[in-house]
C-alpha cells in the first residue's frame, strides 16, 4: 500500500501541472514594442513570441478573402486587418463554430477581437505583418479602447452581466 502512495504522488503532481495552460499575451503590445524596437530588440522579440498565443483587440477589418477552389464549404475567410497602435498587418486565420458566428455579421471596417498562435512576425516576404493561425475571432469590437473603466457585456454580447 505504501509503494503505491509513492507512485500515485509524483503521477497526480505531474497531472496537476498539466492542467494549467499556455499563458495568452497581448498582441497589442506586442505589435508597438515591435515597431518602436531597434534591430536588436526586433530579433529578440520575434524569436520569443514566435509560436505563443496571444489575444487582440481593436484589429481594424480591412478585407475578407474567401477562399476559392476546391476547398470545402466549411473553410472560414482569411481576414486581413490593421493593429491601431503600431499599424501592423495582422492576417487571422480563423477556426471554430464562434469564429463562424461572428465572422457571419462581418464586413470591412468593423473591428474584432481575435486570439490564435503568431505563426510569423514580420516575415520577409511580408513586412509590417503578423500572422494567426489558427485563431479564434471572439467578438465584433470597438475600434479603440474606451476612456474609462469597460465592462465585459458592453463588447461581448455572450458575456454574463
Amino acid at each position: 500500500m505504501l509503494n503505491i502512495r509513492f507512485v500515485l504522488l509524483p503521477l497526480f503532481l505531474v497531472e496537476t501541472v498539466s492542467l494549467f495552460g499556455e499563458a495568452v499575451r497581448n498582441g497589442n503590445d506586442l505589435a508597438r514594442e515591435y515597431s518602436r524596437a531597434d534591430e536588436a530588440g526586433r530579433k529578440s522579440l520575434k524569436a520569443q513570441s514566435e509560436g505563443k498565443l496571444f489575444t487582440f483587440r481593436f484589429l481594424k477589418v480591412v478585407r475578407i478573402e474567401n477562399l476559392s477552389g476546391d476547398t470545402s464549404k466549411e473553410a472560414l475567410p482569411i481576414l486581413q486587418t490593421i493593429e491601431p497602435s503600431s499599424d501592423f498587418t495582422v492576417q487571422v486565420h480563423p477556426q471554430g463554430a464562434m469564429s463562424r458566428d461572428v465572422i457571419a455579421r462581418l464586413s470591412t471596417n468593423d473591428a474584432i477581437a481575435v486570439s490564435g498562435r503568431l505563426v510569423q512576425l514580420d516575415p520577409p516576404e511580408m513586412p509590417r505583418t503578423l500572422i494567426l493561425k489558427p485563431a479564434v475571432v471572439r467578438h465584433k469590437d470597438r475600434s479603440a479602447p474606451k476612456g474609462e473603466k469597460e465592462m465585459l457585456h458592453e463588447i461581448d454580447p455572450r458575456a454574463v452581466r
